[in-house]
């Protein structure tokens, strides 16, 4: 007798995907607004931990990429007890790094039926209201967080430019929706997200997030069997950028005016840029430490100890590629680009065991370009910002676990209690 599997996972889509998404979302873009007495990155982060401990304690099941990805976790948390036991340093960005590969466990494990699927879409456009919602009301209130940037008048919200990479990623993520049967006013408004998250680009001009649009754009292209209508819409959307742009106009020239000697080497600008760039001090720092280090620093890293100060630069290691080398070693390297390596084969070989549909193809393009997204991203460091890194991770999570039951279902092992 064929083996039934009930998926009737309500219950865990509504308490881990929308109430866990939503809190984790509205509570990244509210912790500026609350006094630094009350902690509220302390009772955030309690409470994500709660959430964590509560769904690794549930039925969870694991698939071959979940496997790789506990293998990379398990490296990140003795790399954290590393660093803590042998140099009295604790860093956050492990537990930051912990939790958002959680969320990939969390859209396996809970996205199952067709309607799951739908929702999750749905949930993702909500939050781009959200994070457009907090851009409006901090432009409205005039706080000044990390938002100022280039001289801007406008404020590019809480998180500042790095609000551009969260938008990128739910920007082709919210693109799935196309291919529902939806009415029209809604696909307008997606146009007019989509438009909009282009316009906020174009005003923040951060080189990482163009970078990853460009490679999430060239993979959507070559993929997608509607090419024509892509470049149809795109014209569009460029056409009402352009009538809009008298609006904004100013601050993109004073954004160029302030970066552009970041956009081009040549002989006058290289030698400095080279000089002051994060990222190139930190490869640079990287390459000339390996000679320096025993095959087991090589091998496995040497923990997540090592300060700003010792890259010599004031903000976050830039560069994720250099982040996991440094201190997972080849090993965690290796495994950071061979999760990547396992998504992309993994929904190539269930999209082709499926009967061809709109949905399935919309899964395929997009988690294909959401890959040249993220790694595009990772040039200039998003492995700190839990809410991108998260958020992509539960959509492939989600993406794999509803085209695993659907290959399931065809084979008659699963009931199917879609709603």
């Amino acid at each position: 007798m064929e083996k039934q599997i009930n998926v009737n996972s309500d219950r865990k889509f509504n308490l881990y995907i929308k109430k866990l998404s939503i809190f984790f979302v509205v509570s990244g873009l509210l912790i500026p607004f609350i006094p630094s007495i009350f902690r509220g990155d302390i009772i955030r982060g309690a409470v994500l931990l709660a959430f964590v401990i509560n769904f690794y304690k549930s039925s969870t099941k694991y698939d071959v990429i979940g496997k790789y990805i506990f293998m990379l976790m398990s490296l990140v948390f003795i790399s954290m007890l590393y660093g803590y036991f042998s140099y009295n340093i604790f860093k956050v960005l492990g537990i930051k790094i912990l939790i958002s590969y959680t969320f990939y466990f969390i859209g396996y494990n809970c996205i199952k039926t067709k309607d799951h699927l739908y929702k999750m879409n749905i949930l993702f456009l909500n939050i781009v209201i959200i994070y457009f919602s907090s851009i409006i009301i901090v432009n409205l209130t005039g706080a000044d967080f990390k938002g100022s940037y280039a001289g801007l008048d406008v404020s590019l919200g809480v998180q500042g430019p790095n609000t551009l990479k969260d938008l990128i990623v739910l920007g082709f993520i919210i693109s799935n929706l196309f291919f529902y049967r939806l009415p029209k006013k809604m696909n307008r408004f997606i146009g007019l997200s989509l438009t909009s998250i282009l316009v906020l680009l174009l005003m923040g001009q951060k080189r990482g997030a163009i970078l990853g649009l460009l490679l999430g754009i060239i993979i959507y292209l070559l993929n997608t069997k509607y090419k024509a209508k892509l470049i149809k819409a795109s014209i569009y959307s460029v056409l009402f950028v352009i009538i809009l742009s008298p609006f904004y106009i100013e601050d993109v020239i004073k954004t160029y005016e302030f970066r552009k000697d970041r956009f081009y080497l040549d002989e006058d600008t290289r030698d400095d840029l080279l000089e002051s760039e994060a990222r190139w001090l930190e490869g640079e720092r990287w390459l000339n430490d390996l000679q320096y280090r025993n095959i087991f620093e090589i091998i496995f890293g040497i923990g997540y100890h090592h300060t700003q100060e010792y890259y010599k630069t004031g903000r976050m290691i830039h560069t994720d590629y250099i982040l996991f080398a440094d201190t997972l070693g080849l090993l965690g390297f290796y495994l950071y680009l061979y999760i990547y390596y396992l998504i992309f084969t993994r929904i190539r070989k269930l999209t082709h065991l499926l009967p061809k549909t709109e949905i399935l193809h919309s899964i395929k393009i997009s988690n294909y370009s959401l890959i040249g997204v993220s790694m595009g991203l990772a040039f200039s460091g998003y492995s700190h910002d839990m809410g991108i890194n998260s958020l992509w991770l539960l959509f492939v999570g989600g993406s794999i676990g509803f085209l695993e039951n659907e290959v399931k279902r065809h084979k008659g092992l699963v009931v199917n209690n879609e709603n």
